[in-house]
């Protein structure tokens, strides 16, 4: 071994590494990777925008979705503003553990609804208990870019079965509303 090889060795052994030659220069730190992108972060992206929202059923006007990202990207955000009853909203996210969404729902009233879920063949279902012995399901579908489809659906048999409780249509606001 040559003498710089073994000075060089000794040196690391000893706890010490070798000074970086005079030509060299610290690598560029690398821009930090956002946290807060990917597939996982974007399985909503779909609902993002302001919305119209119909009664499914007699068609009749329902109130008012404003829906988008805050947090960096790190959460969606809605505020339901209601023709009548009471406004509300929602903040959803998804655990970087289980990668499992999360809904959490608070309206004027006080009423708060918790929900998990995730994508699951093009729509985002979340389920969670409603009440004593009754589970709520959500299912929102998007149809096109500028429609979806929410479906609020109750069981009391823990899942076997599921009677509907509501169903509504999202219209993206100015796009022929």
């Amino acid at each position: 071994m040559s003498l710089p090889l073994l000075l060089a060795l000794a040196q690391s052994a000893g706890g010490e590494l070798p000074p970086a030659s005079p030509a060299s220069e610290p690598a560029p730190a690398a821009a930090p990777a956002d946290p807060c992108s990917g597939p996982l972060f974007a399985a909503f992206d779909f609902w993002l925008g302001d919305w119209n929202v119909y009664d499914r059923g007699d068609g009749a006007l329902l109130g008012r979705s404003r829906v988008e990202k805050v947090n960096s990207g790190c959460a969606v955000r809605e505020t339901w503003t209601p023709v009548a009853g009471p406004v509300g909203g929602s903040l959803n996210a998804p655990d970087l553990i289980t990668a499992r969404w999360h809904r959490y729902w608070l309206d004027k009233d006080g009423q708060r609804i918790e929900l998990e879920g995730g994508p699951y063949q093009g729509s985002m279902i979340l389920a969670g208990p409603l009440g004593k012995g009754t589970v709520l399901r959500i299912t929102q579908t998007p149809l096109d870019r500028d429609s979806l489809r929410l479906l609020a659906e109750v069981s009391t048999d823990d899942g076997l079965t599921w009677a509907l409780l509501f169903e509504h249509l999202y219209l993206r606001a100015g796009s022929g509303d």
